[in-house]
């Protein structure tokens, strides 16, 4: 033995001579290399950042005052700001219309007090503002982690202004469409109507001959 390897035969040939020698080997599992935890977390760190840097929808991680702590470059490409505008903002204050943030603020407070939330077991959607001042459509889901007894909020936020418009354009389109059937079928009635009152009060003998 060698330490804690085992000595192993290799046979070379060179020049049509065979040479035998003895080389350390690995007798077990035990003395093969292994991975650290150190390295395994570094792994799994770098796999986070993987996604976050290139994840197609906007990922938005809020401290528990509702501030930015990390903003991927999808919300970079979808609202406009860098991460360097937003951080340590209030996202309500640049993000959310008007008209929703009192329910945003509201909802963030109720769930610091009670840990209960009703926006983390479904998508939400609602308007966001962008950089330049237009509104987009978001499909939001939000997920709540606490470590080291602070919350923070992971927004996963996908823009789906182009479905909504699209979806708008079918209620209208089915609308019409009701619309109309509503009138033809209003129209036929009529029709039906008048042609059976001319039947049955006509004196004269009536008949009907149809087309080929």
């Amino acid at each position: 033995k060698l330490g804690a390897h085992q000595l192993r035969q290799q046979t070379v040939t060179h020049n049509g001579n065979n040479y035998s020698e003895n080389i350390p080997g690995h007798n077990s599992t035990k003395d093969r290399p292994t991975i650290s935890n150190d390295q395994n977390q570094s792994e799994h760190t770098q796999q986070f950042l993987t996604i976050f840097m290139n994840a197609p929808d906007a990922i938005v991680v809020l401290d528990d005052k509702g501030r930015v702590s990390r903003w991927n470059p999808a919300a970079t490409r979808i609202f406009g700001w860098n991460f360097e505008e937003v951080e340590g903002r209030l996202l309500h204050e640049f993000l959310i219309p008007e008209l929703y943030r009192k329910a945003h603020v509201h909802g963030l407070q109720r769930l610091l007090k009670t840990g209960i939330t009703t926006v983390t077991s479904k998508k939400i959607q609602f308007p966001a503002l962008c950089k330049d001042g237009h509104e987009i459509q978001l499909e939001v889901a939000i997920s709540p982690v606490r470590e080291n007894d602070q919350y923070y909020f992971i927004g996963f936020l996908r823009d789906c202004t182009d479905r909504v418009v699209a979806d708008k354009e079918i209620i209208r389109l089915n609308a019409i469409l009701e619309q109309r059937i509503r009138e033809r079928s209003d129209e036929l009635f009529e029709s039906e109507r008048k042609y059976r009152n001319l039947f049955e009060n006509n004196p004269m003998p009536m008949c009907v001959i149809g087309t080929p």
